[in-house]
């Protein structure tokens, strides 16, 4: 009578214990790297002389609005916003329509919010569409963004009332 070899016993013990120890150790690394996290659901970006941050447009069922902060290095004037809508394919699909069109002044270093202004959107765009929206400032680089159209429910984002409450 032969005896199987110790190894050939030892071999499917030793399977097990390194799938335990492989998964066990997958959930434990820290995976760094250099890209911002965005932890919301709009975009930002940084450019010479001002940060913007977590810009979308906002979808709460009649209306659109367009949210997020602005941020200038040294006192600034956001002066046009501009959009177009975009397919699937990230292709133009026709313009936006962002009012009001008035000048927002940004104080150095002071988060502007662009819900306060209440800026209508309109264009073919619904939640969970693209767009790309422009941003243009009396001093700073302008920027182009692609930017999501977000449902106001779904992420629960409050949104402007169209008319001041009493």
């Amino acid at each position: 009578m032969t005896l199987p070899a110790p190894t050939s016993r030892l071999r499917p013990v030793a399977l097990v214990a390194v799938a335990v120890i492989g998964l066990g150790m997958t959930g434990c690394a820290n995976y760094d790297t250099l890209d911002p996290y965005q932890p919301a659901a709009g975009v930002q970006t940084d450019a010479a002389g001002v940060k913007v941050r977590n810009l979308m447009v906002v979808s709460d069922g009649g209306s659109m609005h367009l949210a997020g902060t602005v941020i200038a290095n040294a006192d600034d004037t956001l002066t046009k916003i501009s959009g177009t809508a975009l397919t699937e394919s990230g292709d133009p699909a026709g313009g936006l329509t962002i009012s009001p069109a008035t000048s927002i002044k940004l104080p150095a270093d002071k988060g502007v919010k662009l819900a306060d202004s209440k800026m209508t959107v309109k264009g073919d765009v619904k939640p969970g569409g693209m767009t790309q929206i422009s941003l243009q400032f009396g001093k700073a680089s302008p920027l182009t963004m692609t930017v999501p159209v977000v449902d106001a429910k779904a992420h629960q984002i409050n949104t402007p009332s169209a008319t001041p409450s009493a």
